[in-house]
């Protein structure tokens, strides 16, 4: 449980930082952390992410 709460922690202030940078700074943290964004007919999302789950959560 004391991991979950890390993580959850953890990935709290990168929110907090995402909401406060300024747009150009949004756009690298996006640019980095994503591979590719399709949004197909239907609105149907594919998102590519940089790197694998474990290597985000480690």
């Amino acid at each position: 449980m004391g991991k979950i709460d890390y993580h959850y922690e953890q990935f709290r202030s990168w929110a907090d930082e995402f909401d406060s940078a300024t747009p150009e700074r949004k756009k690298m943290i996006i640019c980095t952390l994503f591979k590719e964004i399709n949004v197909g007919k239907g609105y149907e999302i594919e998102i590519l992410m940089n790197g694998s789950y474990e290597q985000f959560v480690a």
